[in-house]
């Protein structure tokens, strides 16, 4: 099972370098990262290209920033379509607040057998490092939303991107 990472970004030069060499790190076969750089205006686009000799990165690119939505839209469709049926897909945003240290054990549940791996900050050792108030705030409020509207037994995090 190959693994592809698809990682959005928007502005993340202050860390995106730091977030990409943690990957690199893990020494993790059978990865591809493939970066959604969604409309950046700073030196994310320039950080990426230079990051290419040393991990197997893969950039798409918005010309204008059009979103979450539709960074994930473009990141999923294109490894969907890329993928072996197989293959799984994880997604992530640049932005710091995912642990890429989770990526080996999560892997590890999809090649287990797993269909669907969520990271939650709801969980032992999970937390909100990194969060801005306004994202914290509006992430509490939709998760007590959908815990008491969905109700899945063994999903603790509902608007986790990771």
């Amino acid at each position: 099972m190959a693994t592809s990472l698809v990682l959005l970004a928007y502005d993340e030069e202050g860390g995106i370098e730091r977030h990409l060499e943690a990957i690199r790190k893990l020494r993790l076969t059978d990865l591809r990262i493939v970066v959604v750089n969604d409309g950046s205006t700073d030196r994310t686009a320039a950080i990426l290209e230079r990051m290419r000799s040393s991990l197997p990165l893969e950039i798409l690119s918005h010309e204008t920033n059009r979103g979450v939505a539709a960074a994930f839209e473009t990141g999923l469709r294109y490894a969907a379509t890329t993928s072996h049926p197989s293959d799984a897909i994880i997604t992530m945003e640049a932005d710091g607040t995912s642990d890429p240290h989770l990526l080996p054990a999560m892997i590890g549940l999809l090649e287990a057998g797993y269909d669907v791996v969520c990271a939650s900050r709801y969980r032992p050792g999970g937390g909100y490092r990194g969060f801005p108030l306004g994202r914290w705030a509006i992430s509490v409020g939709a998760n007590t939303v959908a815990r008491w509207y969905c109700r899945l037994p063994s999903l603790t995090d509902y608007t986790m991107f990771y």
